[in-house]
């Protein structure tokens, strides 16, 4: 019985043996065709991207180096480009400076010669819209109209992911510039369409927020999600359900941006806040006006909502009106002692331009 017994356990070990080396040939058939497939449709991808960026963009466009992987994002293919610079139409700015993209496509698709970019994946980037001190833009630089058709390379974008990114936004006909930090971007929606609609949420710092020689803001930590509709044929754009979450305070938007000439876009915005710590608030303020309230000391509530519609580009004009109101307000001066406490106060803001 024992001579049996130690049989049966050779016999399993044996076939234990030969399921987990045909499980480990296998994973290496696997892995040696997909880097044949990688090295075999590498050039045709690339070349075909590349040809299609330079047929449906006005602006330079360059990089360094583009290696097709099927491993690295497994089970998807991705195409790797190293160093992709779009300069736009600022000769001092670029528009895009990235040290990585990645274009992601399905595996099985690429063997059937159907280049699909389901995914964009940006990393370590440098992003620029800039105004210059004649009202035009650097950014319209994409040919909408689909002018070269190609059935094996098309968009069927499902997500557009942008990973350490620095946003700026420098209008010199203003004089007005915005900077941001994003580590992790996720837009998540359907882009196959003229009309995209996506989700985004993100977590920033605010670098700053120039107005003139004005700080207006400066190293804010801020939450930020939003509904993102635009739509490529009328070259609109649309933030709906927008949430920017501060440590003072939360304030919804609703913003719509349209185009009404080459460099010029129609603007309307509503913000609205509900119960912003006035302390806090008054930390934000330039630093002229923080000098005459240095000896006060506010503690309180504001709630708000303004209203802005206006011109930006060329002809950049503006008109600002809004309702607030103050609830539980104290204010007490340091050098004095005299304080006032439990003021409430309501009104509105006449029309700014």
């Amino acid at each position: 019985m024992d001579t049996l017994s130690e049989k049966e356990t050779v016999k399993k070990k044996i076939s234990f043996k030969k399921v987990f080396m045909g499980i480990i040939l296998t994973l290496l058939a696997v892995f040696f065709i997909l880097i044949l497939v990688a090295f075999a449709f590498e050039d045709k991808i690339a070349d075909l991207f590349l040809q299609k960026t330079y047929q449906f963009t006005t602006t330079e466009v360059s990089h360094k180096d583009v290696n097709l992987s099927l491993l690295r994002k497994f089970p998807f293919a991705s195409l790797e480009i190293d160093e992709l610079q779009a300069q736009g139409f600022d000769k001092e700015i670029s528009l895009l400076e990235a040290e990585k993209v990645f274009l992601q496509f399905n595996v099985l698709d690429i063997i059937k010669g159907n280049y699909t970019i389901t995914k964009i994946e940006i990393d370590h980037a440098i992003f620029n819209m800039v105004i210059d001190p004649k009202g035009k833009n650097n950014w319209n630089v994409f040919i909408t109209e689909d002018t070269v058709s190609d059935d094996n390379f098309h968009l069927d974008l499902n997500a557009i992911e942008l990973k350490n990114i620095t946003y700026n936004y420098i209008d010199k006909n203003a004089d007005f510039q915005f900077s941001a930090d994003i580590h992790h971007l996720n837009a998540k929606g359907d882009y196959d369409r003229q009309i995209i609609s996506a989700k985004v949420n993100t977590k920033l710092i605010v670098n700053h927020i120039l107005n003139a020689q004005d700080t207006l803001i400066s190293q804010q930590i801020v939450k930020f999600n939003t509904q993102l509709m635009i739509n490529l044929k009328t070259d609109v754009y649309q933030l709906t359900n927008s949430n920017f979450i501060f440590d003072f305070m939360k304030c919804n938007i609703v913003a719509k941006m349209a185009s009404c000439s080459l460099d010029d876009y129609l603007i309307e915005a509503q913000f609205t806040t509900d119960k912003a710590d006035i302390a806090a608030i008054t930390k934000l303020l330039p630093d002229n006006i923080k000098k005459q309230l240095v000896n006060y000391k506010p503690k309180g509530y504001v709630a708000c909502s303004i209203n802005l519609e206006g011109l930006l580009g060329e002809n950049s004009t503006y008109a600002i009106n809004g309702k607030y109101q103050i609830e539980d307000m104290n204010i007490s001066n340091i050098q004095t002692d005299i304080s006032l406490s439990k003021i409430n106060i309501e009104g509105s803001r006449p029309t700014l331009s």
